[in-house]
């Protein structure tokens, strides 16, 4: 896949890595990003995005992630994308469930230090969330 880095206004060129490995999800994430103002590296898989980051084509403000797998497992592969990035720890870790049932929808859940996991009911709650986030983050950097 070939990276895609996109942005409006890229709010103070703010960077959101998100890795996505469902092609019909990705474009409508991509689009909410970029108008909120984000720049937007978009990779497919984890090894691409350890492969980019290690490279040092990646500086990100955040991780946002979405694999078809458990939420566990997600957040391994999150930390280990954040290691190759050579980020740091404090860096947000966003891991998009992929399933749930209706009593975890809508709710964001602190699995971390600087990581969560988010039950999406909509675009809304992802907004605020990576809005809270980096703000919390970027006020919080030297």
């Amino acid at each position: 896949m070939r990276e895609m880095i996109e942005g409006r206004e890229n709010k103070g060129r703010v960077t959101i890595l998100y890795v996505e490995d469902d092609d019909d999800t990705r474009p409508g994430i991509k689009r909410l990003l970029i108008s909120h103002g984000y720049r937007v590296v978009i990779t497919g898989n984890e090894e691409e995005a350890q492969e980019r980051a290690q490279d040092g084509r990646i500086h990100a403000d955040l991780l946002l992630i979405d694999l078809g797998m458990p939420p566990a497992d997600v957040l391994a592969a999150g930390h280990r994308i954040r290691h190759a990035a050579l980020t740091d720890d404090k860096t947000p870790l966003v891991v998009m469930a992929f399933k749930y049932n209706s009593e975890m929808e809508g709710q964001d859940v602190h699995a971390g230090h600087h990581d969560w996991v988010t039950y999406l009911e909509n675009a809304e709650q992802l907004e605020l969330l990576i809005d809270r986030l980096l703000r919390e983050h970027l006020t919080a950097s030297p």
